[in-house]
């Protein structure tokens, strides 16, 4: 077992469950007849509160070109897809409307209840995201062949061209959620509206966004005042500008693309796999809402076991919701349980059959990751070059909810990938570095709407850098360098 048979997916600062249920669905049957392939070995090395995804590069590069092949044979491929995801996606985040419904009503569930719940949730969940593998791998794979493509006609894209002429018109979550809040203030400005009334209304909207897999952040009531108090204060002038400019994005955008169309001589055909890439990106985007919605049912399941159980409830996400149900009467074998797997262990697939170890096979993958030594050079690609080709700010290094305050307008976001949970940094960046990430993450998509530089991919940016250290990005090399490192 060598490192370069694998290629490091993912390593971020979550808890196990939900996020491991990824596994299961990556290695699928639906999954496998929807892409002509689906993993057959993964693992996921959880160190603390720290997961890294390894998958087996040939398995990569397989199921990339199957799905490629699928894409190409089928021009209704990838749009067939985004229909059924929307459709799942709807009735996922119906039931857990419906789960969060009954948790907040009914105060005496009783175990079965909970466990009827619980396993209604990751069912929907697992058939939801039986459909990612798609554009998961599928855009990347789809990305390289359109470039190749385009270089027959003696063109090189530079990164930033290619992520412009793949991004879509339309507005992300973010986009929408600012562009509602800025609409909010405006009324408050302009007509008198009631604050406490739009806050409710933005609340009751967006009151997901940062949760991701863990929380336990939400845009509760103190955030939007504290927002649109900001926003009131900079006044009628400055509010409407920034929601013009939001407005006029897509209609830039769509001229910026036919310009790059000519200038590239980019056809029909190469046009249509473009559009295929832009709606993956999209389909990455919807998923965050319709998975959010989960994530924040299930956590509310666990704060019930764990009231039930008398067990923290952060214990819980080190076991699958199967290995709850088995051992709930046992409070000693959960515990136990956790005991054997809050340092280090592993989960995966193997031939499609899941497995936990906490044992040798652990200690091999933790052995293959380790880092020879430090690198000092930090380069990606380009997701968005902003208004600016060098930006110069401080490094703030962000894994989870809690860093986001060390945050100051200016400052360069630091992070293994942006998720929605990061938006409200980011929105005070002037730029974004990532260790992961690819055409359709989250890092990107707000990058480009915000306008500000952002490089992906670096694999170690939050390896070598430091809180503080004063740091350069550079868009014409997708390289970051450390000016001055911090006291």
């Amino acid at each position: 077992m060598k490192k370069e048979d694998f290629k490091i997916l993912r390593t971020r600062k979550y808890y196990p469950w939900p996020a491991d249920w990824s596994i299961e669905v990556h290695s699928s049957a639906e999954a496998r007849e929807i892409c002509g392939q689906s993993f057959a070995n993964i693992y996921f090395l959880h160190d603390k509160v720290f997961v890294t995804a390894l998958y087996p590069t040939n398995e990569l590069k397989k199921i990339g070109n199957s799905i490629l092949q699928k894409i190409m044979n089928d021009d209704k491929y990838i749009s067939g897809i985004n229909i059924e995801q929307q459709k799942r996606g709807e009735d996922l985040k119906r039931l857990a409307l419906e789960t969060i419904g009954a948790i907040n009503s009914q105060t005496n569930l009783s175990f079965d209840e909970l466990n009827n719940f619980s396993l209604n949730i990751k069912r929907s969940w697992l058939k939801y995201n039986n459909l990612e593998l798609s554009w998961h791998i599928g855009a990347e794979s789809l990305k390289y062949y359109i470039n190749e493509e385009i270089s027959k006609s003696d063109f090189v894209l530079s990164d930033s061209v290619f992520q412009l002429l793949a991004a879509p018109c339309e507005n992300s979550f973010s986009a929408n959620e600012e562009i509602d809040t800025l609409k909010s203030a405006i009324k408050i400005l302009g007509n008198g509206s009631k604050i406490d009334h739009e806050i409710n209304r933005l609340v009751r909207k967006y009151y997901w966004i940062p949760f991701g897999y863990d929380g336990p952040t939400f845009y509760d009531e103190e955030h939007y005042r504290k927002v649109l108090k900001d926003l009131v204060g900079r006044g009628l002038q400055s509010v409407s500008s920034r929601l013009s400019d939001l407005k006029s994005t897509k209609n830039k955008l769509l001229k910026n693309k036919e310009e790059l169309f000519k200038k590239y001589k980019i056809g029909k055909s190469v046009q249509r796999l473009l559009g295929d890439l832009i709606i993956m990106t999209m389909m990455a985007d919807n998923r965050k809402e319709y998975t959010a919605y989960v994530h924040i049912a299930y956590d509310k399941l666990l704060d019930r076991y764990g009231e039930s159980l008398g067990i923290d409830k952060v214990k819980l996400k080190y076991l699958d919701i199967n290995e709850i149900i088995d051992n709930c009467n046992q409070e000693d074998s959960i515990e136990n349980i956790y005991k054997q797997r809050k340092n280090s262990f592993l989960v995966g697939v193997e031939n499609h059959i899941k497995f936990i170890d906490t044992g040798l096979k652990a200690k091999e993958f933790n052995t293959l990751i380790e880092e020879s030594g430090p690198v000092e050079l930090i380069q990606g690609v380009v997701a968005s070059k902003g208004k600016r080709d060098v930006v110069r700010g401080r490094a703030r290094l962000l894994f989870v909810p809690d860093d986001l305050s060390k945050v100051e307008n200016g400052d360069i976001v630091v992070s293994p990938m942006t998720t929605p949970q990061f938006t409200s940094a980011v929105r005070k960046a002037s730029a974004v570095v990532t260790d992961e990430g690819g055409i359709t993450c989250h890092a990107a998509i707000i990058s480009r709407e915000l306008s500000i530089l952002c490089i992906i991919g670096t694999k170690k940016a939050t390896k070598i850098l430091k809180d503080g250290d004063l740091i350069e990005v550079d868009a014409s090399t997708g390289m970051v360098k450390i000016i001055e490192k911090a006291k």
